[in-house]
């Protein structure tokens, strides 16, 4: 690495879904959604950009995607998880991230009809 670059480091590998989106949340945790589990078909294609983009040209309804299921978690800056929600049933899918403020923790989601919370 030439000097001045920034170093970089990965904190955490293998996730069991694929992230969306990072958010910073009290007390310097980050919280990460995981908008689908991980699945075989679509990880194949991970070095395959071309066909990647070809399939994603195709209907939703034959897009390997896998099953919805509800996922976010924190993080601190080391990396270790700090907490961990799931909703296997998928009753809210797709979450993508969380909002943590004083009271509450906003879960988003791409395709939940309702906007998702929990108390803190």
């Amino acid at each position: 690495m030439r000097s001045g670059s920034p170093q970089v480091r990965v904190p955490l590998d293998n996730l069991p879904g694929y992230p969306d989106s990072l958010m910073r949340g009290r007390d310097g945790r980050i919280w990460v959604g995981l908008f689908k589990p991980r699945n075989p078909a679509a990880d194949g294609l991970a070095q395959k950009p071309f066909m990647r983009k070809v399939i994603l040209r195709l209907p939703s309804s034959v897009l390997p995607l896998g099953e919805s299921y509800g996922h976010v978690f924190a993080i601190d800056e080391d990396g270790r998880v700090t907490e961990d929600l799931q909703d296997p049933s998928g009753a809210y899918p797709e979450t993508t991230s969380a909002t943590e403020i004083a009271d509450r923790l906003h879960i988003h989601s791409l395709h939940a009809h309702a906007i998702g919370w929990l108390p803190r």
